[in-house]
């Protein structure tokens, strides 16, 4: 005797493997980063199984990366409400935490996480980030470090990583290698060439400098920061001429940051334009009252200028700034010796 399925059994048969088919299409369409598509199959896919964990909380993720952190948040709780052995749910909640300004509550959620599954990468590089954000660097790279081992083809871990090692550890060595790293896993990453060009610079390697720095614009001709960072590397090699060039494209690009602005001016002082080099520095004070290499400069050249009250002045403002700044220090006795000097030959 043959039976037939009902209209409602089939159905009842068939949702599960839909659900599970629009879960499928939503994660691809978070990995391609179309968030948007992504959210449209995962409602599919909630509808036709609303106790599914894994695709409330891959929802939250694509409403995440949106801006939405209201609607993440929800949906991650309520993933963890309906799976509370869902390690996932906790990372993506704390990182969610996190892009919400609360750092403590991310690293709560990704160390559940951790604990729910030891193996979890994600987690890891979550609460490393967490730990940045606090300014405990050394938790963070801990966490970065093992994050690594158990996914070494993340290449945002490497990225960080290598800033931390870089930017707050002064290991530029290993940052390069970590950027390295990163541009292996990613050629076409331009703020890894340009980091790993600075990684280079904190070593004295001007030529490797110049070179990331190069392979960075041609990646991203829009970059102002390499041209402002390649400019200044080629003035060291006191090819002054492409150095101006790269920093007048820097200003153009960004006319309201005041490092182009300072770099130029020590090219200008070099170049022996001294009225130029007080205007850039003057431009580059006003865009950062606190910049104490531009007082310092500027100061060089009044003092080349011989406006030595002038110069006394701005190496003043840089120590009331930075009051263990050498370099100023130095300066400004120099200057005053000059003075006085011109004021009184016998002192020469």
């Amino acid at each position: 005797m043959i039976t037939y399925m009902s209209l409602n059994e089939q159905q009842a048969a068939t949702e599960p493997n839909a659900a599970k088919s629009c879960l499928n299409r939503g994660l691809a369409f978070i990995e391609r980063g179309d968030y948007a598509a992504a959210i449209l199959e995962l409602d599919e896919a909630i509808r036709l199984n609303p106790d599914d964990a894994l695709a409330r909380t891959s929802r939250g993720s694509a409403h995440r990366y949106l801006w939405n952190l209201d609607l993440a948040l929800a949906d991650h709780e309520r993933a963890i409400q309906l799976n509370p052995n869902l390690a996932l749910a906790f990372s993506n909640r704390g990182a969610t935490h996190l892009d919400g300004g609360n750092p403590d509550l991310a690293i709560e959620d990704c160390t559940r996480a951790i604990r729910l599954d030891p193996e979890l990468s994600k987690a890891f590089f979550g609460r490393g980030n967490a730990h940045s954000e606090k300014g405990s660097f050394g938790l963070a790279i801990a966490d970065y470090t093992q994050a690594i081992q158990l996914d070494p083809n993340h290449a945002a871990t490497f990225y960080n990583r290598g800033n931390l090692l870089s930017n707050r550890r002064g290991n530029f060595d290993l940052a390069i290698k970590d950027f390295t790293q990163v541009i292996r896993l990613n050629p076409g990453n331009a703020s890894a060439f340009f980091n790993r060009g600075n990684a280079h610079l904190g070593r004295g390697d001007i030529d490797l400098a110049i070179a990331d720095f190069t392979e960075t614009i041609r990646l991203n001709p829009g970059h102002a920061g390499a041209f402002n960072n390649r400019g200044g590397a080629l003035r060291d090699r006191w090819e002054l001429d492409l150095a101006m060039a790269d920093l007048n494209e820097s200003i153009r690009l960004e006319p309201d940051k005041a490092w182009p602005f300072g770099n130029r001016g020590f090219t200008h002082l070099r170049k022996g334009d001294f009225d130029l080099a007080i205007a850039d520095f003057t431009q580059s004070i006003q865009l950062h009252p606190k910049y104490v290499q531009a007082y310092c400069g500027r100061g060089e050249a009044h003092f080349s200028k011989g406006d030595f009250d002038l110069a006394i002045s701005d190496f003043e403002a840089a120590l009331r700034i930075d009051p263990c700044d050498f370099k100023s220090s130095e300066q400004l006795q120099r200057a005053r010796l000059r003075r006085a000097e011109a004021t009184d030959p016998q002192t020469a």
